[in-house]
């Protein structure tokens, strides 16, 4: 099992533990106490939200960049991912943001964009 995914679970144990805490807190107060543990949670959603329109920006710029170094280079995707012995669509996937995780394909991709002094 990769790194990410292992750390992808404990993320979701930690979450769903978090959760089982927050409910059996919530059933267990006064019904004015539950209105204000909900506006809590209420304003950390919208504080998530806040921060995944922050992360969306900041990938799109990664992947913009990205984009740009291979085309410094004078490569299409194509030719690239000859170079690099993976797949097309990889490259495409991880330059318009479509990589919902980074395999090992993603990953040569990253490491050659590494090579080239971009930092992640």
């Amino acid at each position: 099992m990769e790194y990410r995914e292992r750390l992808s679970q404990a993320h979701e144990q930690l979450v769903n533990s978090y959760l089982k805490q927050i409910r059996e807190t919530y059933l267990s107060l006064p019904m004015e106490d539950k209105a204000i543990l909900l506006r809590g949670l209420e304003n950390l959603l919208e504080e998530t939200e806040e921060t995944s329109q922050i992360n969306s920006e900041t990938r799109k710029k990664v992947n913009r960049r990205a984009r740009q170094i291979r085309e410094k280079e004078g490569l299409t995707q194509k030719e690239l991912a000859k170079e690099l012995g993976i797949n097309q669509c990889a490259i495409s996937r991880y330059e318009t943001g479509d990589a919902k995780k980074r395999g090992k394909a993603v990953g040569k991709y990253v490491d050659w964009l590494k090579q080239k002094g971009y930092k992640e």
